[in-house]
């Protein structure tokens, strides 16, 4: 069986981008490495059912100022590098997490350093429009990695639909619904312990149950 996979990277040394690699479960081998595309630091990629990837990426300006977004690309091609669709550079630093959507055609990000999560709405021609960003709030842990302000880590749906959001700097995990246009609205929080520092959340459909990847 021959099993594909998305590289993401920092591109400080002789990376450029996002990279796809092969894996030969029957030979247990790596092979094919290509070049998706060209991206700063993209250090978290996606990729919807419809072959678009999504990748975390920044660019800076003449002014020397770097603003963060991601960039999709037609992952249905054979062409590589792919080409590009489109990107979108609105936050004030690369994001640490992007998820997908399927059903409302929506792109999700957490931004480590701004403390913000945000959500686009996908157009049929792959266009990105910001759709809903908000800052999280609370107290903030007594580590020093918390100091500076919230931290959300990750974003993602919930096994019903809604949106899960988790925050290193102040030891939350937030509940959103969510509507087709991408408006978040506040359901739950639920508060962990001082300086917990919730980093990353699976869920395991089968067992009902939900685990935290904490400091």
């Amino acid at each position: 069986m021959i099993e594909k996979y998305l590289i993401g990277t920092y591109t400080r040394r002789i990376s450029k981008g996002v990279y796809q690699l092969e894996l030969d479960t029957d030979n247990q081998k790596l092979q094919h490495l290509q070049f998706v595309g060209e991206a700063i630091d993209p250090t978290y990629v996606a990729e919807s059912n419809a072959k678009r990837i999504y990748a975390i990426t920044k660019v800076k300006g003449d002014d020397g100022n770097v603003t963060g977004g991601f960039k999709e690309w037609d992952g249905s091609s054979e062409d590589f590098p792919l080409a590009d669709i489109a990107a979108i550079h609105d936050q004030e630093t690369s994001p640490a997490y992007i998820a997908v959507d399927e059903t409302r055609h929506l792109v999700f990000t957490a931004n480590y350093h701004a403390g913000t999560i945000c959500t686009y709405k996908i157009g049929d021609d792959g266009s990105i429009t910001r759709a809903d960003r908000i800052m999280d709030k609370g107290t903030l842990g007594f580590r020093p990695e918390q100091q500076d302000g919230p931290h959300p880590h990750y974003i993602n749906l919930t096994p019903d639909n809604r949106v899960v959001a988790v925050d290193l700097g102040v030891d939350k995990v937030f509940i959103y619904d969510l509507d087709n246009n991408g408006k978040l609205t506040p359901v739950s929080e639920l508060q962990m312990e001082d300086g917990y520092g919730p980093r990353h959340i699976a869920f395991d459909e089968k067992k009902g149950v939900a685990t935290w990847l904490v400091n």
